[in-house]
């Protein structure tokens, strides 16, 4: 089987348009959409995290923390995973990002 390499990084704020197609690809009845604008806010701060195939252009996976009331309170957002990459545990990758800060024992 071929070696299949990803980045994990933090989201730039001009990656808005593509995060949210890519959410949209995933679409689930159950949880609601946010609007380009939230996604974009939250890149700005550094808390929106991707994973993307190694040459940048498939985004794969997605979490991010979303501010409420002017950054007194925050919200963790959904993470989304592709499903090629579904078992791998990147939820708790991204919880320990958004939680500690990406410190890892």
């Amino acid at each position: 089987m071929p070696k299949r390499s990803y980045i994990l990084r933090a989201a730039s704020p001009d990656e808005s348009g593509e995060i949210l197609k890519a959410l949209e690809k995933w679409a689930n009845p159950y949880v609601l959409g946010r609007p380009e604008s939230e996604l974009k806010a939250a890149a700005e701060t550094g808390l929106f995290f991707i994973v993307t195939d190694a040459a940048g252009s498939e985004i794969l996976a997605t979490s991010a923390v979303f501010s409420l009331r002017d950054g007194a309170y925050v919200e963790i957002g959904t993470t989304y995973v592709d499903e090629s990459l579904r078992g791998f545990r990147l939820q708790e990758l991204f919880m320990r990002i958004r939680v500690d800060g990406g410190e890892f024992p």
